[in-house]
């Protein structure tokens, strides 16, 4: 099974955490979205099954003195997407053995509805959680995150918060669940339920604990600077966040002149987790120089 999140800090951890300690599914984490790659890799070689075949009959022909630049494997019927689940059970199943789990799944928060249909056409049999939150809680909560700057700030992660809930929310699909994190918290044992269900597996089979303890989680104070405002006041995401139910519009929270103090806060935790970045490749540069 798949969880798949509209974002980073929709609770997608969480999640894994609960369904990973039933006797029977172990969930992985996330790939760096490794999916899309491998959808690539299908796309491409899809493109070159038409030239192939005729260079294959070629060969056939005249053997190597047929033109064979871009002569692939035969395009035997299923061949690659057989050798896509290949790459995912020595992956992902094999290692799931070794901890005595039969049924295995991923987390990802990159993927929209493109990927997720491209893994359910390779596993027909899979069942697929789509993770919901608040996009001002999902900013909020990443603002102050060391690997905010990577992922694009404001805009670029609630684009992806944009990307993955509209396309995935569009999609017509029984093997779908859409799982609000909001719900998940206020009623664990409803949505739990429903979980459990849609991914066949026993509800006395999964510990809800994590849902009412903190693991790790999140280490800085979730806040809105004007970035993050102005970005959560486009249209795109307004009405988006509006179809869904999130009132974003009307949020005090996303108000430019509330704001300014956090800006402040956020500017300086970056500063600061800057600083221990460089410090971190400083310290790595001198062990190296030592050592050599």
């Amino acid at each position: 099974m798949f969880v798949l999140g509209c974002a980073w800090r929709c609770g997608s951890t969480l999640l894994q955490r609960v369904l990973s300690s039933s006797s029977d599914l172990f969930v992985w984490g996330e790939n760096a979205g490794m999916s899309s790659l491998l959808q690539e890799i299908d796309d491409r070689l899809a493109g070159l099954s038409d030239r192939s075949a005729r260079e294959w009959e070629g060969f056939r022909e005249h053997g190597t003195d047929a033109w064979i630049a871009c002569l692939n494997p035969p395009p035997f019927p299923g061949a690659l997407r057989e050798a896509l689940r290949g790459f995912y059970f020595d992956y992902f199943a094999r290692a799931a053995e070794q901890l005595g789990r039969k049924r295995w799944g991923f987390k990802e928060v990159r993927h929209g509805v493109r990927t997720a249909a491209f893994l359910a056409e390779l596993f027909p049999g899979s069942r697929i959680v789509f993770l919901l939150r608040n996009p001002v809680e999902v900013v909020a909560s990443m603002s102050t995150m060391s690997w905010y700057g990577t992922e694009g700030r404001a805009h670029g992660v609630l684009d992806t918060w944009r990307r993955n809930s509209e396309s995935m929310l569009e999609w017509r699909d029984a093997r779908l669940l859409v799982v609000r994190y909001e719900s998940l918290l206020h009623d664990p044992d409803g949505e739990l339920e429903r979980i459990a269900r849609h991914v066949d597996i026993p509800i006395e089979d999964l510990d809800p604990s994590p849902l009412s303890r903190r693991v790790r989680g999140f280490q800085g104070q979730p806040v809105l600077g004007v970035e993050e405002c102005r970005a959560l006041q486009r249209a795109p995401i307004r009405d988006l966040a509006a179809r869904l139910g999130y009132d974003v519009a009307s949020d005090p929270r996303v108000r430019l002149r509330s704001a300014l103090p956090a800006t402040v806060y956020l500017k300086a935790r970056g500063a600061i987790l800057a600083a221990r970045r460089i410090a971190r490749q400083t310290a790595r540069w001198l062990v190296r120089r030592t050592a050599a």
